[in-house]
């Protein structure tokens, strides 16, 4: 149900999943969509990335991975 919805809605109208769907729905997130889940601007998700924050995936373009997402959620500072 949740797969169906963002299949959906155009690809950059993130603001209108919420974050919950976003993460029951991907494995990968692209960065404007790790951003609005966190709460943070996409440039801050790019820092987190370099610091290890977030686990991205290794090919182009920019995504991480879900669970990294979630870790951060619960134990990021």
């Amino acid at each position: 149900m949740v797969y169906e919805f963002l299949k959906r809605m155009k690809s950059r109208d993130v603001r209108q999943a919420s974050a919950r769907q976003l993460l029951e729905s991907k494995l990968l997130l692209r960065m404007d969509e790790a951003a609005f889940i966190l709460n943070i601007s996409e440039s801050e998700g790019r820092n987190y990335v370099d610091e290890g924050r977030l686990e991205a995936h290794p090919e182009p373009p920019l995504r991480v991975t879900m669970e990294s997402v979630r870790r951060e959620m619960l134990y990021g500072c």
